[in-house]
C-alpha cells in the first residue's frame, strides 16, 4: 500500500508541477440547500411514530441523508423534541441515519453506528458465502474489506481511551473515529486527509495518529497545564485520487462535510464549547481552507502540513483566531511547494506562523525529535511535526518550534 500511495504521490507532483494549469479560483462557498434532507427526516420520523415504517423507506432516507444532511441546529432540536419511544425506535430501525446526523449526542452516534456496523459485517460476510458474480463480488469485497476495518479502527489498546465511531457511511467512503470523549474533552481536534485517504486502506493508520497526538497531549498536559483533549480521525469525505486532486471538487464536498462536523459539535456541547483546532494534511487542507474563508465554520487554531497552495491571499480572510494559522512542509515534500491551489501559505506575506518539521531537540522534554521527509513523513510519533500539530491541537501554539529552533532550543514565538 504504501508503494502505491507513493507513486501516485509521485504522478499527483509531476503532474501538479508540469503538465496540469492550476484549477480557477473556486467561487464562494454557500449552505447547501437542505430541504430534501429535512424532508427526509421528517418523513422517516412520521413513519416510526406510526410505526410502519419500512425498509424501503429507511434506505431511501439513507441514501438522502447520505447526500445533504439537515443543519445541525434542527437536527439537534428534532432529536431532543422525540418522545423516547420514539428515539429508541429509530435506534433500532435506522442505525445507519441516526449514526450519522451531525447534533445527535456523540454516544447516541456511536451505538447507531456500532450496531450499523455489526449489522453490515454479517450482511456482506453471509451474501459472500453464497456467492456471487465477478462485478458484484468485487463490490461485496471492497465493501467488507472497510467494514472489517472500521472495526480495527475501534479497537482500543489496553488502558488507552476509549474511541467511537461518529460516522459510518462505507458506500459514501465517509467514516470517523473520535479517540477520547467528545462530549466532554476541553480540547477538540479535527485530523483532515488529503489525496488517496480511503476508510478501507487508511481507517486504522489514521485512528493511530489520531491517538499519538492525544497521547503526546496528554503526556505534556503536566509540563503545559493543558485540559482534556479529544482527537478525530476524520474521513469526512471521499478524498480524490490522482486524478480528481485536479480540481476543487473532493475540495467543496469535505469542506461543506467539514463545517457540519464542526458546527454539529458546537452544537452539541451548547454553552460548554471546547477549544477546536483543525490539523490538516494535503488536499485537506485545501478543503478545511475553503471552509475557513467561506465562514462557515470557525476554528480557534489550524495547522496545515504538505499544503498544495491556499485559494485564500492571507490568514485575515480565514475565519481562524488571530495569530493561530501554522504551516509547515517537509523537505523533499513536492506537494507543498507546488503551489497548485493558490497562494503559498509558507511565504512571509501570507501570515502563517512557521511550523517546524525538520527535527531537532524538544526544549519542553529535552527529547529528541525526527525529521519529516516526503509529502506522507509528518506523523512519525517521534517527529518534529508531531510534536507541534499536538501542541496547537491543545491551545499552546506559543510552544512551537520552527525548523531554524530545536537545535538551539528557542522557541519560534513569530507572533
Amino acid at each position: 500500500m504504501a508503494g502505491r500511495v507513493l507513486a501516485l504521490l509521485v504522478a499527483a507532483s509531476l503532474t501538479m508541477g508540469a503538465v496540469a494549469a492550476p484549477p480557477a479560483v473556486p467561487t464562494a462557498l454557500v449552505a447547501p440547500d437542505r430541504r430534501a434532507a429535512d424532508e427526509a427526516v421528517a418523513d422517516l420520523t412520521s413513519a416510526v411514530t406510526r410505526g410502519d415504517a419500512d425498509r424501503a423507506r429507511i434506505d431511501l432516507d439513507a441514501r438522502v441523508l447520505a447526500a445533504t444532511e439537515p443543519a445541525p441546529a434542527r437536527t439537534a432540536r428534532w432529536w431532543h423534541g422525540l418522545p423516547a419511544e420514539a428515539r429508541t425506535r429509530l435506534l433500532r430501525v435506522a442505525p445507519q441515519v441516526i449514526g450519522n446526523l451531525e447534533g445527535v449526542p456523540y454516544d447516541t452516534r456511536d451505538t447507531a453506528n456500532r450496531s450499523a456496523l455489526a449489522a453490515g459485517l454479517a450482511d456482506a460476510q453471509r451474501q459472500q458465502s453464497q456467492g456471487t458474480g465477478r462485478g458484484e463480488g468485487v463490490v461485496l469485497a471492497q465493501r467488507l474489506a472497510a467494514l472489517e476495518q472500521v472495526a480495527a479502527a475501534l479497537e482500543a489498546p489496553p488502558g488507552g481511551p476509549r474511541r467511537e465511531l461518529v460516522t459510518l457511511d462505507v458506500s459514501g467512503g465517509r467514516a470517523a473515529v473520535a479517540v477520547g470523549d467528545l462530549a466532554t474533552a476541553e480540547a477538540v481536534d479535527f485530523l483532515v486527509p488529503g489525496m488517496y485517504f480511503t476508510v478501507a486502506d487508511q481507517i486504522v493508520d489514521w485512528t493511530d495518529t489520531a491517538a499519538a497526538l492525544q497521547a503526546q497531549q496528554h503526556a505534556l498536559a503536566p509540563r503545559l497545564r493543558s485540559g482534556t483533549s479529544a482527537v478525530v480521525a476524520w474521513i469526512g469525505y471521499r478524498t480524490p485520487d490522482v486524478f480528481g486532486v485536479l480540481s476543487f471538487g473532493a475540495a467543496r464536498d469535505g469542506a461543506l462535510r467539514l463545517a457540519d462536523a464542526v458546527n454539529g459539535l458546537n452544537t452539541v456541547r451548547g454553552g460548554d464549547r471546547p477549544y477546536l483546532a483543525v490539523l490538516a494534511h494535503s488536499y485537506g487542507a485545501t478543503a478545511a481552507l475553503l471552509a475557513l474563508q467561506a465562514h462557515l465554520f470557525s476554528a480557534d487554531a489550524l495547522a496545515m502540513i504538505g499544503a498544495p497552495g491556499s485559494p485564500a491571499q492571507s490568514v485575515k480572510q480565514l475565519a481562524v483566531r488571530s495569530g493561530q494559522v501554522y504551516v509547515g512542509h517537509a523537505v523533499w515534500d513536492g506537494v507543498a511547494t507546488s503551489g497548485f491551489f493558490g497562494s503559498d501559505p509558507a511565504s512571509p506575506g501570507y501570515g502563517a506562523v512557521p511550523l517546524g518539521t525538520a527535527g531537532g531537540r524538544d526544549p519542553l522534554t529535552g527529547a529528541r525529535l525526527t525529521s519529516a521527509v516526503g509529502h506522507m513523513g509528518y506523523f512519525a510519533p517521534t517527529s518534529e511535526a508531531m510534536r507541534n500539530l499536538a501542541l496547537v491541537g491543545v491551545d499552546r501554539g506559543d510552544r512551537v518550534t520552527s525548523d531554524a529552533s530545536t537545535g538551539t532550543g528557542v522557541l519560534a514565538l513569530a507572533r
